[in-house]
C-alpha cells in the first residue's frame, strides 16, 4: 500500500514539476532547446569563454572535442543526430541495469524531459559512467570514466572515491593516462590559453546564473539552501554523507544500480551545481527501485522524492544515507566482486 501511494504522489509531483514549472517557464521565456543552441554554437565555433550573456558556455575545452562534429553540421540535422543518439545512449545504458519498464517509465520523468526539452548534454555522460562501472576492461573503464570527466566534471566528482574503494587501480592509472591525451588534444586544437580562460571565466558563470536565478534551481544541497534563505556553502555539510555513500556501496561490490546511484548520489552532494537534467539516469534507476516490492522503504521513500523533482535534494541525500548504512538490499552478484 505504501508503496502504491508513492508511486502515485511520486509520478504526479513529477508530472506537476514539468508541466507547470519547466514547460511554462520554457514556452514563456522561448528557452527550448536553449542549452542546445549553446553547444551547438560552441561546436560551430562561435567564439567562447567571452561575453557569458552571448554564449554562456562553461564548459572545458575537452568538451569541445564531442561537441565539434555536431557543430560542422547544420542546426536541425545536427539537432536531429543529437537527440536520436543521446536517447538512445541514454536508454540503452540505463538498461543495462534496470529492466525496460523502468526505463520507459523513468524517460517520462520530469528529470529525463527536462533533459529532452534543453537538449543537454548529460545523456552522454551517465553512459560513459555506466559503461565504466560496468565493465570488463581496466582500460576501457578508464577510458569511459575519462570522456564523462572531460565532457562535465561535476558528474563525476564521486569517481575517485569509487574506484579507490573497488580497488580499481589499473582503471585509475588508464582514466589518469586518457585524460592526460584528451587535454592534450584539446591543447592542440585549440591552444592552452583555452583553458587558461575556462578557469576564469567560471567566477563569472557562478555570477550569471544568480543573476538569472538558476542558482536556486539546482537539486543538490546548495539549490535547496538557497531555496530556504541559507548560504549555497551549506552543501558541504553534504559531503562527508556523499564520500560514505559512495565508499560503502562501491568497496562492498554493490549491484550495478547501487553502483550508479551511489555515484550520482555521491557526485550531487559534492557539487555546489547540479540541475535536475543531471539526474535523468538516477532517475531511472529510482523508478527500478520504486517498483521492486522487495526493496525498503527508506529506498521507496527516497526514490519517489527524486522522481518527484520537487524533493530530489533530500530525497538524494536520504539515498544515500541508506546506501551508506546499508549498501544494498540484494546479494553481491559475483560479477560485481571482480577487482581489477
Amino acid at each position: 500500500m505504501l508503496r502504491r501511494l508513492l508511486i502515485v504522489a511520486s509520478f504526479t509531483g513529477s508530472t506537476i514539476a514539468f508541466f507547470f514549472f519547466t514547460l511554462v517557464n520554457w514556452l514563456h521565456f522561448q528557452t527550448y532547446l536553449g542549452d542546445y543552441t549553446i553547444f551547438w554554437r560552441a561546436g560551430a565555433g562561435w567564439p567562447i569563454y567571452g561575453d557569458l550573456h552571448d554564449l554562456p558556455f562553461a564548459y572545458p575545452p575537452t568538451a569541445l572535442l564531442l561537441l565539434r562534429p555536431f557543430g560542422l553540421l547544420p542546426f536541425w540535422w545536427a539537432l536531429a543526430a543529437w537527440t536520436v543518439f543521446g536517447i538512445t545512449c541514454l536508454g540503452l545504458s540505463a538498461k543495462r541495469l534496470v529492466d525496460t519498464k523502468a526505463v520507459l517509465l523513468g524517460m517520462l520523468t520530469a528529470s529525463s524531459l527536462s533533459l529532452a526539452f534543453s537538449g543537454q548534454i548529460s545523456w552522454f555522460v551517465s553512459p560513459l559512467l555506466i559503461a565504466g562501472i560496468l565493465g570488463k576492461r581496466s582500460w576501457l573503464n578508464g577510458l569511459c570514466f575519462a570522456i564523462a570527466a572531460s565532457i562535465k566534471p561535476q558528474l563525476a566528482l564521486a569517481l575517485p572515491i569509487a574506484l579507490i574503494a573497488r580497488r580499481s587501480y589499473r582503471t585509475i592509472g588508464w582514466a589518469i593516462l586518457f585524460g592526460a591525451g584528451l587535454f592534450a588534444v584539446s591543447v592542440l586544437a585549440w591552444g592552452s590559453e583555452s583553458w587558461v580562460r575556462w578557469f576564469n571565466v567560471l567566477n563569472d558563470f557562478k555570477a550569471l546564473l544568480v543573476e538569472r536565478g538558476l542558482d536556486k534551481t539546482g537539486v543538490g544541497l546548495a539549490g535547496l539552501a538557497l531555496k530556504l534563505g541559507l548560504p549555497s556553502g551549506l552543501f558541504f555539510l553534504g559531503t562527508p554523507l556523499g564520500c560514505a555513500c559512495v565508499w560503502r556501496t562501491f568497496s562492498r561490490a554493490a549491484p550495478g544500480p547501487e553502483q550508479f546511484a551511489a555515484l550520482a548520489c555521491g557526485s550531487v552532494l559534492l557539487s555546489p551545481y547540479v540541475l535536475g537534467y543531471d539526474i535523468a539516469a538516477l532517475s531511472i534507476m529510482s523508478v527500478a527501485f520504486l517498483f521492486d516490492k522487495h526493496r525498503s522503504p527508506i529506498l521507496w521513500a527516497s526514490s519517489a522524492m527524486i522522481i518527484s523533482y520537487f524533493m530530489a535534494a533530500p530525497g538524494i541525500a536520504l539515498m544515500a544515507g541508506f546506501l551508506a548504512l546499508r549498501g544494498s538490499d540484494l546479494p553481491v552478484s559475483a560479477d560485481a566482486k571482480r577487482l581489477d
